[in-house]
């Protein structure tokens, strides 16, 4: 999936992980809103660490 985000846009998630529900929660009753970052290596996308 590729997707492009511009500032201000609409991102749908799937929020499932307690932690980030509860951000997602805080985010909204504060009005702060949140970060995206994309993570093209390591682990945390399915692949090895590279060094």
């Amino acid at each position: 999936m590729h997707t492009v985000l511009f500032p201000g846009g609409p991102l749908p998630l799937r929020i499932f992980e307690q932690r980030y529900i509860d951000m997602v929660r805080d985010a909204i009753k504060d009005e702060s809103g949140i970060g995206i970052c994309l993570i093209s290596d390591g682990s945390e996308v399915g692949g090895a660490d590279s060094q």
